[in-house]
């Protein structure tokens, strides 16, 4: 029977009334396929993904799939969200086996949970022949298939080695060979899919300010402004969609994740242009009206599919462009839809790009669109709250308090912040749902991105409880993920994946946490003065570039944290109860609140002594500040 009525998750629960005897992960299905001398099919996805609705539909409430499982197979549905440990083991391994990747990740796998084969999307003649085809395998291979599924096994674990040694950091190469990807163009990465990597963008940004490139700074600026007015960004409720699927970020994946709005409004909050600052407002604006729940924390997803066609909340035909603008303002809007844009399942999506220099904002009628668009209904929400994801956005809505200075925002702040604190403190907690059920325990980016938010707060807030909170869990998470010197993605339990692996060091659609480890590292040993922080860090950091030598483009959140290891690098201390007031974004993240009230305003020191003393704040605005971008 299918096990999935009573999950919490609604991906699970979107698969509870198919005709597949579907069970959630755990040790009663792998136990009972081990009894019944079954493999396994497991298959991950994640509630707004458009391509597992899609599978859903053709494969999975297919009678005659369904029969072929229940009788040779068991299955197991799994929500990435929800288990991103088993998501990032068996994305290695497809990775490993196949050399892509995606969603729905489907693995047919030994008993144990060792794969032995891997596919995404399938259509039902396609899966059906596999699964026959493996059935087959194992009734007269099977030994070779456990070899194969070892084989994998030890092909990843090699692949997620730490790096021995290290050499000098040769910044002249990498400012010559990082472009070399680059679509100087339309911004971002040269190809298509386009994913906006606003993690990426944001390490590029910081690195180009600490070390003088002007180049790295015009193609972050680039990238941001020309998505601003793109169909990937939502012009008219704010967010940004999962990607584009196409180079010139026409027309998006329409899925909307709460991680891709939050670190897109953090990275427009670093970068200086005016579309960029609008797009943070906008963001930050679709971020608190259509995900925060009423219990202060962040929603994970808006999916991306409608009754009419994919997209068709963004999109929009002639009629209801008139029917909004009006017939002479409609003209015109369709007038540069036709050059700049194009129809996708039955609606033009709101694109304007470089080539016609249009933002959509200053067409005569915007606000009328924008109000009839605020009118129609929310595609399906997925009301789950995942750590990691509601602190990178607690911290978007830090950045933007930091901008701004204003008494609200920052009020905003700190109930945001102390919701979180108060849900996901203990680290027992991964994914907190509405009705109060919850999974866990965190994992390794939850921490990470959670630590970061703490030390933000306590740098906009001036606040060293928040700094001190982030101590006690960067201590505690130290202890729990790093062994022998290998980032465990996850706690051990005991229904662990058999070959869980352990973390990379490239960057990707998320921050990679062992880089904003190392960062909370260096950030809280400069400010209480704990030098066994740092080098931990340092030693991070070298690996990370050793790492970078091949692929700088995959690693840069490593080059931005190379500029902070050395004997001379110095740290602001600001007296603590005061206010902030309005600030860019920092050049160097190494600032924070004193300890304790002091008699001067701020202070630049390194760990062994405070060099310089800003006796008022007059004095620190008008000499040299760690908000001052360097001449």
């Amino acid at each position: 029977m299918n096990q999935l009525k009573h999950a919490a998750s609604l991906y699970l629960q979107q698969h509870a009334d198919q005709p597949v005897h579907w069970n959630e992960w755990g040790n009663e299905a792998l136990d009972s396929a081990a009894a019944k001398g079954q493999w396994l099919l497991v298959s991950i996805g994640y509630s707004t993904c458009h391509w597992c609705h899609v599978m859903a539909h053709e494969v999975f409430e297919d009678s005659e799939v369904a029969g072929y499982l229940n009788t040779h197979f068991t299955s197991i549905k799994v929500d990435r969200e929800e288990r991103t440990d088993l998501d990032h083991a068996y994305m290695a391994a497809s990775l490993a086996m196949t050399g892509q990747g995606g969603w729905p990740l489907n693995a047919v796998c030994l008993p144990d949970g060792r794969p032995v084969w891997t596919c995404t999307y399938l259509p039902k003649e396609r899966f059906l022949q596999a699964l026959v085809e493996l059935n087959a395998l194992k009734q007269t291979h099977s030994l070779r298939a456990e070899d194969y599924a070892e084989e994998i096994h030890q092909a990843i674990q090699e692949a997620h080695r730490n790096p021995e040694g290290s050499v000098a950091l040769d910044r002249l190469s990498v400012r010559l060979q990082i472009p070399s990807t680059w679509d100087a163009f339309w911004g971002g990465f040269r190809g298509a899919p386009k994913f906006p990597l606003s993690s990426t963008w944001y390490a590029v940004w910081r690195w180009s300010l600490l070390q003088d490139w002007p180049e790295g700074r015009a193609h972050v600026r680039r990238t941001v402004n020309t998505i601003a007015v793109s169909g990937t960004y939502d012009v008219v409720r704010g967010g940004i969609a999962r990607y584009s699927t196409d180079g010139a970020w026409v027309v998006p994946h329409f899925e909307k994740m709460l991680y891709d709005s939050a670190q897109f409004a953090s990275l427009c909050a670093a970068v200086d242009s005016h579309l960029a600052r609008t797009c943070l407002e906008e963001t930050l604006v679709f971020l608190e009206r259509d995900l925060l729940r009423a219990d202060g924390l962040f929603a994970a997803a808006l999916d991306a599919d409608h009754p009419d066609g994919e997209g068709r909340h963004s999109t929009w035909t002639d009629a209801e462009l008139e029917d909004a603008l009006g017939r002479s303002d409609a003209e015109v809007w369709r007038t540069h839809l036709e050059r700049e844009s194009r129809v996708h399942e039955g609606g033009w999506v709101l694109a304007f790009g470089p080539a016609g220099g249009t933002d959509p904002r200053h067409l005569s009628g915007f606000a009328a669109l924008r109000a009839a668009g605020l009118c129609r209904p929310l595609p399906t929400l997925d009301p789950k709250c995942i750590m990691g994801w509601n602190a990178l956005a607690v911290t978007a809505f830090a950045d933007g308090a930091q901008l701004s200075g204003l008494p609200s925002d920052i009020e905003r702040l700190r109930r945001l912040a102390s919701a979180h604190a108060a849900t996901f403190g203990t680290g027992s907690i991964h994914v907190h749902y509405p009705d109060g059920r919850t999974s866990g325990p965190a994992f390794l980016d939850d921490m990470a991105y959670s630590v970061y938010m703490a030390i933000r707060c306590g740098q906009v807030l001036l606040d060293p409880w928040w700094i001190v909170t982030a101590s006690r869990w960067f201590e505690r998470s130290i202890a729990e993920f790093f062994r022998g010197g290998t980032a465990c993605y996850a706690v051990e339990t005991p229904d662990a994946a058999a070959f869980a692996t352990p973390l990379g060091w490239d960057d990707d659609v998320l921050p990679n946490p062992r880089a904003v480890w190392a960062e909370c590292g260096l950030i809280l040993g400069h400010l209480l003065g704990r030098q066994e922080w740092i080098d931990w860090s340092a030693q991070m950091i070298r690996q990370g570039l050793e790492m970078s030598r091949s692929t700088p483009s995959r690693h840069c959140s490593w080059l931005a944290l190379s500029e902070l290891t050395g004997p001379e690098t110095e740290h602001w201390l600001i007296a603590p109860g005061g206010t902030l007031g309005p600030r860019p974004i920092a050049t160097s993240p190494l600032w924070g609140p004193m300890e304790r009230e002091a008699s001067v305003y701020a202070q630049l020191c390194r760990m062994d002594a405070c060099t310089l003393v800003a006796a008022t704040s007059n004095d620190f605005n008008n000499g040299p500040n760690p908000f001052k971008s360097p001449e």
